[in-house]
C-alpha cells in the first residue's frame, strides 16, 4: 500500500494533460516511450533530417519494415549467398523469388553483372555477416551507381562498418550522409549492436530520403525502442560517448592481427568483431570446438555453403575470454 500511495504522490507532481493513451495509473514504467527527441538528437549527430532517419527494434526490425513496405508475391530479391540468416526468413513469408549471388571460396562475389532491371530490391551488408567481406567506397559507389540506373531498391546493412578499418573516423562519421544525398533508392539499415555494445536494446534505425520514410512510417511501430533503450541511446549523443566504440575497435583490430600472426595459412581477414579461421582439417575443426566448449567457450562452424565451408568462426570477446582461446587452438596442429 505504501508503494501505491508513493507512486500516487508522484503522479499527482507530474503535468497530466493527456489521458487518452490507455497508460495505466501506477506503475514504474507506466509512460509509453517517447522517441522523437532522441531521434533528433540522433539526427542531428548524424548531420541529417529529422524526417530521414526512422527508429526500429534492431537492423533485423529495419530489414522486414522495408520488405513488408516495398515487396510483393513474386517481386524479385537479389542478394549475396551467405548473408545474414534472417534474409531467407523474410523472402519466405514475403513469398518472393530470390537471386542468390554466390561468394567464391577466396570469399569474394561480383554484384554487378548479375543485376537486372526486373530486379525490385537488392540487399548488401558490407561489411557482409557471416563471410566478413567488404566493398571500399568506390566499389560501392559503382554497385550503387548501377542498382539506381536499373532502378532497383537497395538496402545496405551497415552494422558491422565500425570493424572497417580503412575508414578514418571522419569518414566513418560520415559515411552515411555522403550517401544519403546521392541515392534516392537507398535504405541504409544500422545499429546501436555491435560497435557500441548495445545489443541488448535493440535500437535499430533506418536512413534514407524523406519521400521513403513517408512509405514507411505508413506501417512502422508507433513505440520501436524502449524506455530503457532511450535513456541508454541519449547517454551517447549527449555525450557524443564514442569510448566503447573506440574500445570495441581497437580491442577487435589487435586480436585480428594476434590470429594473422600465429595462424597464417589459417586466418581469413574479415572487416567485422568475428575471425574466421580456414580448417580444412574436419577432425581438427571438431577437436577445436570440442576443447572450446570443454572450457565453456562456443564459437561457429559451417559446413555449407562452399564459400564457408571448413571455417571455424570466433566472434571477438575479452581479452580474459580470447586468450583462453588462442591457448587451446595453439595446442592443436591445424595442418
Amino acid at each position: 500500500m505504501k508503494n501505491i500511495q508513493r507512486d500516487y504522490r508522484t503522479a499527482r507532481n507530474f503535468d497530466i494533460k493527456d489521458l487518452s493513451k490507455n497508460e495505466a495509473a501506477y506503475g514504474q514504467h507506466r509512460y509509453y516511450p517517447d522517441s522523437i527527441p532522441v531521434r533528433n538528437k540522433l539526427a542531428e549527430f548524424k548531420d541529417i533530417e529529422k524526417n530521414e532517419i526512422i527508429f526500429t527494434n534492431g537492423a533485423e526490425g529495419a530489414i522486414k519494415l522495408i520488405f513488408d513496405r516495398f515487396l510483393n508475391k513474386r517481386d524479385w530479391v537479389v542478394r549475396p549467398e551467405p548473408t545474414f540468416g534472417m534474409l531467407d526468413v523474410f523472402e519466405q513469408i514475403k513469398k518472393v523469388r530470390v537471386k542468390k549471388i554466390n561468394y567464391d571460396l577466396n570469399k569474394e562475389i561480383n554484384i554487378i553483372p548479375e543485376l537486372r532491371r526486373r530486379h525490385k530490391l537488392l540487399y548488401l551488408a558490407n561489411p557482409d555477416n557471416p563471410t566478413g567481406s567488404y566493398f571500399n567506397f568506390k566499389e560501392l559507389r559503382k554497385i550503387l551507381d548501377k542498382a539506381k540506373e536499373l532502378k532497383i531498391l537497395v538496402i545496405l546493412d551497415i552494422v558491422y562498418l565500425p570493424y572497417a578499418e580503412e575508414l578514418t573516423r571522419d569518414e566513418f562519421m560520415s559515411y552515411e550522409t555522403n550517401l544519403l544525398t546521392l541515392y534516392s533508392n537507398l535504405f541504409i539499415v544500422n545499429s546501436f549492436s555491435k560497435g557500441h555494445g548495445l545489443a541488448g536494446e535493440r535500437i535499430g534505425y533506418i536512413i534514407s530520403q524523406e519521400r521513403n520514410m513517408k512509405q514507411l512510417k505508413m506501417i512502422a511501430p508507433l513505440h520501436p525502442l524502449t524506455s530503457t533503450a532511450i535513456k541508454n541511446l541519449e547517454i551517447i549523443l549527449d555525450k557524443k560517448e564514442l569510448c566503447i566504440l573506440d574500445k570495441n575497435q581497437v580491442n577487435a583490430s589487435r586480436w585480428h592481427r594476434i590470429f594473422e600472426k600465429e595462424f597464417p595459412n589459417h586466418y581469413q581477414k574479415t572487416f567485422t568483431n568475428f575471425i574466421n579461421l580456414m580448417v580444412y582439417d574436419f577432425y581438427k575443426r571438431l577437436e577445436c570446438v570440442k576443447r572450446l566448449e570443454d572450457i565453456n567457450i562456443k564459437v561457429r562452424t559451417y559446413e555449407e555453403p562452399i564459400s564457408m565451408n571448413s571455417t571455424l568462426r570466433i566472434s571477438i570477446g575479452p581479452d580474459m575470454v580470447m586468450r583462453k582461446v588462442l591457448k587451446v587452438i595453439k595446442g592443436i596442429k591445424l595442418t
